[in-house]
């Protein structure tokens, strides 16, 4: 599903998934497009911004059930932990050990 929303002088395009989920937003103008992804339990677990074709950004999420304790930049060699890093210190090792 496409809907396309009216911004003055720009076009704005949303597509939604099946589950009525965002997963592309773009902007004509600007030719900045911005891409999530969906885990099976609706949760986003990756969003990717991308100006002229060129990734700005790409980030993936890391949850404890509902709770996102960790994001990860992936654009880049080192990784972001977000607010909740205290909790998610644990998890980032674990995963940095693999």
């Amino acid at each position: 599903m496409k809907t396309n929303l009216p911004g003055g002088s720009c076009e704005k395009n949303i597509s939604l998934n099946g589950a009525n989920r965002p997963v592309r937003f773009e902007n004509t103008v600007t030719e900045t497009v911005i891409t999530c992804a969906y885990d099976s339990q609706g949760r986003r677990f990756e969003k990717k911004v991308s100006v002229a074709g060129t990734i700005t950004s790409w980030e993936r999420y890391l949850y404890r059930d509902y709770l996102q304790i960790a994001a990860f930049d992936v654009s880049e060699s080192s990784s972001s932990v977000s607010e909740e890093g205290d909790r998610a210190e644990g998890v980032v090792e674990a995963l940095d050990e693999r």
